[in-house]
């Protein structure tokens, strides 16, 4: 993970801090930029994740439309354009509409979804599955982001990938924070000033520019989507939980025109 001057901190009732994934942009602005996995090698792999251009990280989930985090389309200018499969396409970002910035600062990463509807179809690229069981303690999952690798935000911009396991849950907050985090799950994973070694384990991160990317887990032998990139710590970070808003981004899908066989 990376962090650079000016990008916001979240506080919770019983965690140190928070920083939005979104990215590593210069400047004191309350939403940040895009983030990159921290611990992790670069890749060609992984076709349908592409980098918002304003900073961030969506994954195609229609031919028309890509998945990433609302807190990286809080503004008019940002969530416009999409690099994918060698080309940039025009996007129109809808916020999941429980999603709210507290005057502090702090988001409700439960429902930190957005959908992005590309302005043209996207065929030459499968779109990934949405995930449909619930996470677990101790469940591999794999990370995917354009975000920074290394602390002050080195290597931003090359698309990495990661791994780690599930450790907790949003329902294990404390206090009113609980209500917010519900629909998340985290890991723990090396310090963020960190590339070698670190406490509690070695595993990868995501990190700023690295918001809204795909955290991936297996069904069914193959990889799908269960969680967008939201919060990073110190030796944490959150994943928004998919299979617990599908009911929304379900119904984003349905206005687009169906998907060809």
């Amino acid at each position: 993970m990376c962090v650079r001057a000016g990008m916001p901190f979240l506080r919770a009732a019983s965690l140190s801090f928070f920083i939005l994934a979104a990215g590593c942009s210069a400047g004191p602005e309350t939403s940040t930029a895009p983030s990159d996995v921290i611990g992790g090698v670069s890749t060609t792999d992984f076709p349908d994740v592409g980098q918002i251009t304003s900073g961030c990280t969506a994954t195609l989930i229609h031919p028309r439309a890509m998945l990433t985090a609302s807190h990286c389309c809080q503004r008019e200018t940002s969530c416009k354009k999409v690099k994918i499969g060698g080309r940039t396409i025009g996007t129109t970002a809808t916020n999941h509409p429980d999603f709210v910035v507290a005057p502090e600062g702090g988001i409700t990463p439960s429902v930190d979804v957005s959908i992005l509807v590309l302005d043209e179809r996207v065929d030459d690229i499968a779109p990934r599955r949405l995930a449909v069981t619930p996470p677990a303690t101790g469940r591999p999952i794999v990370f995917v982001g354009f975000g920074c690798s290394a602390f002050g935000g080195a290597g931003y911009g090359t698309k990495r990938t990661g791994t780690n396991e599930i450790d907790f849950f949003g329902a294990n907050v404390d206090g009113a924070d609980q209500a917010r985090f519900a629909h998340t799950f985290g890991w723990n994973s090396k310090p963020l000033a960190s590339l070698d070694g670190g406490t509690p384990n070695d595993d990868a991160n995501i990190c700023p520019g690295d918001s809204g990317g795909p955290t991936f887990w297996q069904e069914d032998g193959k990889p799908v989507l269960a969680g967008v990139h939201t919060l990073v710590g110190p030796t944490f970070g959150y994943s928004c939980q998919v299979s617990e808003n599908r009911a929304w981004i379900d119904s984003q899908l349905a206005k687009l025109e169906p998907v060809r066989d």
